[in-house]
């Protein structure tokens, strides 16, 4: 089973004359090109001084390991985000990315692999500013509050309670500003941003000793994919090839002890 992959993701891989004109492919050499957020979404993806690649994290563990089983290596940038976004959709440089929740849009101009881990969300809120915390029993109480996000980060979960940005930042670190100048009440996160790291700490920012979170009341889970390029001729046969291979890992239990190496709670 395993040669009957290989024999089509390798035919799949054949770049014409055409496609070697527009720059560097996205996979030469039996190397697989992908990119994701420069911002880091630890431990998902984050830079990593001690990994060859110098990224990290489970989703490039996972990717490795699926690659490595087909004799494909991986090298990954960091990119800002709608960059990255834009580079896969073109797939010219890279064919894929590693970590992005499902809308219709990213339906339309890429191929999703099967969801292979899920975040729960947790509101932010500064302790300066509301030392009280923010009393919240749905979702729905944030509405008239004002919420801060990302610069260029789809707002799935704000969209999906009817919240409204009132503000926009280039990352977290900008963000937690702006809730310790009133700027603005709350910020949506995944959970995980508060796990400890390897020292037994939350790691920064989020070790802000005025800076309060909770879960949200009555949120779902969010599912992760990778995407990858339907413009480039390879981005199907490797979404097939990764879907193949995940399911592997799911029914082993290789997938859940991969997470849990760096999320032990899950």
């Amino acid at each position: 089973m395993r040669n009957a992959w290989v024999c089509g993701l390798a035919l799949a891989l054949t770049w014409s004359a055409g496609a070697q004109a527009q720059g560097r492919p996205a996979l030469d050499g039996g190397v697989v090109r992908a990119c994701d957020d420069a911002n880091e979404w630890p431990p998902y993806t984050q830079r990593d001084t001690h990994s060859p690649l110098g990224v990290g994290g489970y989703s490039v563990d996972v990717l490795r390991k699926i690659l490595a089983r087909h004799g494909l290596n991986l090298e990954i940038v960091l990119l800002p985000w709608r960059r990255c976004l834009e580079e896969v959709r073109q797939g010219q440089r890279f064919v894929m990315l590693l970590n992005a929740a499902r809308t219709p849009q990213r339906e339309r101009d890429y191929w999703l692999s099967e969801p292979y881990y899920e975040t729960r969300t947790h509101y932010l809120w500064s302790l300066r500013t509301h030392p009280k915390g923010l009393d919240l029993r749905s979702a729905e109480d944030l509405r008239p509050l004002r919420m801060g996000a990302v610069a260029g980060y789809e707002s799935l979960n704000l969209d999906r309670w009817g919240l409204t940005v009132h503000s926009r930042a280039p990352n977290f670190v900008s963000l937690i500003q702006m809730l310790h100048r009133d700027r603005i009440d709350s910020v949506l996160v995944a959970e995980e941003m508060f796990r400890l790291g390897p020292d037994g700490r939350v790691q920064p920012p989020w070790d802000d000793a005025e800076l309060g979170h909770a879960a949200l009341p009555g949120a779902l889970t969010t599912p992760f994919h990778m995407l990858f390029s339907r413009r480039n001729p390879q981005g199907e046969a490797l979404r097939a090839l990764v879907n193949h291979e995940l399911s592997s890992l799911r029914r082993s239990g290789e997938l859940q002890r991969l997470l849990k190496a760096y999320l032990p709670s899950r």
